[in-house]
């Protein structure tokens, strides 16, 4: 039988090999008292804070335009970063509700006034949308490190990514640039949320691309007024789905084996026979069933639903080959199970 070691007789014989005492004990036990002790607030939570952090800092922008504290450019950029700096200052400073809350706050209100310092003075040339779009990618590119607050973190590239949407919806000669904002979003979750690049810091940006992506994707299928083809996402996300299953495979070296071919060639029949907002919903749900990501999971789950749903109603056909279609992909996703689970490499994948 296995003799349990518990951490009180860890530190004892450490004890007496000397090589801790009673000052190093006491640290000891204070650090993990703390570490245990310490709550965080559900996802949820947290999100609906940094959601009214926002609205609060377009209420106190409103009560200082009111009050004639900001009357010129110069008055806003020099509010917006004095906010940005105290926001900095506080979030570094402490890690409680409520000045995190008051820090969120700040930051934003900074933000929104250098976002728009830059829109007033560069209207002429990049347009409303344009400046908002390019200021605020920039402070967003600058507060990401300074200011170390995972709701802001997730928040303001979301913000930044959807006004880079509504900019290019603007501009009907340059609807093609989706494409690239899609790319630009698989690229992202592939480098940070697959291959772990960038480490914690990164990861609320990994998650802010993984919801901006299938967002970005619904624009450029079910948006009336874009007529461009969905082929090159599609190829986009296919490749980054490949990226994927070489990383499950564990690098080149599993290419050999069947399921990956198998995989593979389903890669292909969707890429080529679905849409790509399938393929990103796809790509989210294996990549959060292999993290044990609970987040990345739903997320893919809510968007298959939804582009299934989407895929549906825009087929071009009467209600009853749609029934037609339905009921054959179900056979077909039966047929594939049956003969998965008859190869030789199933015991292996779920295991």
């Amino acid at each position: 039988m296995t003799e349990t070691v518990t951490w009180r007789d860890l530190q004892a014989d450490w004890q007496s090999q000397g090589r801790l005492d009673e000052a190093g004990q006491k640290a000891m036990n204070e650090h993990l008292e703390a570490a245990f002790s310490q709550k965080e607030d559900p996802w949820y939570l947290r999100g609906l804070v940094g959601v009214a952090a926002w609205v609060a800092a377009g209420c106190f922008v409103s009560f200082l335009k009111l009050v004639g504290l900001i009357e010129a450019d110069r008055g806003v950029l020099f509010w917006g970063v004095l906010f940005l700096g105290a926001a900095a200052g506080i979030r570094r400073a402490t890690a409680r509700v409520f000045p995190s809350q008051l820090a969120l706050a700040l930051g934003s209100a900074g933000q929104g006034l250098a976002v728009a310092w830059g829109t007033m003075t560069y209207q002429d040339s990049l347009g409303v949308l344009g400046g908002v779009t390019v200021f605020q990618g920039l402070a967003t590119a600058v507060m990401y490190g300074l200011y170390r607050d995972t709701v802001y973190r997730f928040l303001a590239p979301l913000v930044t990514l959807g006004f880079a949407a509504a900019w290019i919806l603007s501009k009907p000669d340059f609807h093609y640039l989706l494409h690239a904002l899609i790319g630009l979003e698989t690229l992202g979750v592939a480098v940070i949320l697959v291959y772990g690049r960038g480490g914690r810091s990164l990861g609320p940006l990994g998650y802010s691309l993984a919801a901006a992506g299938p967002g970005s994707i619904l624009i450029l299928t079910l948006y009336p007024d874009v007529h461009v083809a969905v082929g090159p996402s599609s190829a986009l996300i296919a490749l980054g789905l490949v990226g994927l299953v070489f990383w499950l495979a564990e690098g080149s070296a599993g290419i050999r084996r069947e399921w990956l071919f198998f995989a593979l060639g389903g890669i292909l029949f969707l890429a080529v026979f679905t849409t790509p907002g399938l393929l990103f919903a796809l790509g989210l749900l294996i990549l959060g069933y292999a993290r044990f990501d609970g987040l990345l999971t739903w997320l893919g789950l809510i968007f298959l639903g939804v582009f299934l749903a989407a895929y549906y109603y825009d087929l071009n056909v009467v209600l009853a080959y749609k029934s037609y279609v339905l009921a054959g992909s179900g056979l077909v996703l039966l047929f594939l199970r049956a003969l998965v689970r008859r190869r030789p490499w199933a015991g292996e994948m779920r295991s």
